[in-house]
């Protein structure tokens, strides 16, 4: 906590020293000498001289590092690859992971979770039982002993002593690539554990928490787990699954979010009473810079200290792992400059701007999650896609939901979701005024549970970090998905 609150008040001056010492360590690699790393004197000079970078831009330079050169983007050797399709592309994209960025970015970050929640939870009893933490699977080049799977999978192959005495299933069961088989052992370990926390996906550990309840036939989970007292997640908000979670579990729990990703390690919740708040932690072997959104043309990144709270940024990382000024797509909005805090609020290929209503990720979690409230449902997954105009009708968004309890009338669903959605996106609300002709309300299409899971399935996105697109500006996904339900 000292730590933490060291770098609260000196970030500034912290995430400058960092990326100058990266500049230095990597000024012998190729892309050193591609960009003059010897000659950068300051940040801004480091803006000026290296560009920014999609995936794309550095495909090649990893491929060649994943296929065993070494001294490209990095100095120190890089063994492992975190695998992530995203939620916006079929191509499998391989995010480098060095010694050091495990070491002082994924696991320092995981110490500084349970110190944040311990520090929150002063009676706490974490130590006294097992975590459940989901992996995902992981492939080992046996030629080259390159090794890559979801990031969890990465983690939890390297993962210390200490934090394995802590946690369950087995490493060997928790990085298993056949679902079905690691589930059912899953299942069967945690029937007979005393678990104090969960931590994962929402969507995957909901899964292996139906499949525990369905098994063990026990009403409620707190009868196996009388001492489950808290849910770490990331990858996806909780609000689509806390009520299901809840009813499941039968008892209150803390919920604390973690905002981590196949590229690093980057926010903690400090304080479980700010809804969706996160503390950019900012000593994790990251550095970050921050561009405006929506774009404007001559805008330019910008580092911590120039942030305005309250403005939606796009997320820039530089890291030691070899990713410069790296665009990962995910969209952050300041909620606090001191300290600094962040919500996800949404991916920059993950919004429908089809008619000018701007529509964002949180914008339908909050729509979606006060219509439940009002027509006392549950939803289990949706997106959400454009209805393009025709010369015959407007144009429109169609909602794909998978209900866990269905509204008992799904029109009266229909017209509160829409109306909950222009009471938070004013630019929404502007289209759908019926004066400007522009947008017909909202459709709601209701498939049977369990498609989305197929459609994972067909896509090989079974476990650990994947998850459903929620926005889309073209129909691709929602199509396919159709067709399964």
């Amino acid at each position: 906590m000292k730590r933490i609150h060291a770098f609260i008040d000196t970030g500034e001056t912290l995430q400058k020293e960092t990326l100058m010492s990266f500049i230095e360590e990597a000024q012998n690699t190729e892309i050193g000498r591609r960009y003059n790393f010897s000659q950068i004197k300051n940040p801004q000079e480091f803006q000026k001289t290296v560009p920014l970078h999609f995936y794309e831009d550095l495909e090649k330079d990893i491929l060649r590092m994943k296929s065993g050169e070494e001294n490209i983007l990095w100095p120190t050797s890089i063994e492992f690859f975190s695998k992530s399709s995203g939620t916006t592309g079929s191509k499998s994209k391989f995010i480098p992971v060095s010694y050091e960025f495990l070491e002082n970015g994924h696991y320092r970050g995981g110490k500084d979770m349970i110190s944040l929640y311990c520090n929150q939870n002063k009676e706490t009893s974490l130590f006294m039982g097992k975590t459940f933490a989901l992996g995902g699977s992981l492939d080992i080049d046996d030629s080259s002993h390159i090794v890559s799977g979801d990031v969890s999978a990465v983690i939890l192959h390297n993962l210390p002593l200490w934090a394995r005495i802590f946690r369950t299933p087995t490493q060997e069961i928790a990085i298993m690539n056949d679902w079905e088989e690691k589930s059912k052992k899953i299942v069967e370990i945690l029937i007979n554990e005393d678990l104090r926390a969960l931590a994962g996906a929402p969507a995957w550990i909901l899964a292996i928490l139906k499949k525990v309840k369905e098994q063990s036939g026990v009403s409620t989970l707190s009868h196996l787990w009388p001492n489950l007292e808290v849910f770490f997640y990331g990858g996806t908000s909780i609000k689509p699954f806390k009520q299901e979670i809840s009813s499941l579990i039968g008892k209150e729990i803390n919920y604390m979010s973690i905002y981590s990703a196949s590229e690093g390690f980057f926010a903690i919740q400090d304080d479980c009473s700010l809804d969706g708040d996160m503390l950019l932690i900012l000593d994790l072997d990251v550095v970050y810079e921050f561009l405006s959104f929506p774009h404007k043309e001559g805008d330019t990144p910008i580092f911590i200290g120039d942030l305005e709270q309250g403005k939606i940024y796009e997320l820039i990382i530089t890291t030691s792992a070899g990713l410069w000024r790296y665009r990962i797509g995910d969209l952050v909005k300041i909620t606090s400059l001191q300290p600094l805090r962040v919500q996800i609020v949404g991916r920059t290929k993950q919004f429908i701007n089809v008619f000018g209503e701007e529509v964002m990720v949180h914008n339908v979690e909050n729509a979606l999650r006060e219509a439940c409230k009002k027509c006392i449902c549950i939803v289990h997954e949706f997106t959400v896609a454009p209805i393009f105009q025709t010369q015959t009708q407007k144009g429109g968004h169609q909602w794909l939901i998978e209900f866990l309890k269905e509204p008992e009338d799904i029109n009266q669903f229909t017209i509160v979701l829409d109306e909950e959605l222009r009471k938070v996106n004013g630019d929404y609300d502007a289209k759908r005024n019926e004066k400007m002709e522009i947008m017909q309300m909202l459709q709601v299409k209701n498939v049977q549970l369990g498609t989305f899971l197929k459609w994972l399935q067909s896509k090989d996105r079974v476990g650990g970090q994947y998850k459903v697109p929620r926005l889309s500006n073209e129909r691709t996904y929602i199509n396919e998905i159709i067709t399964l339900g």
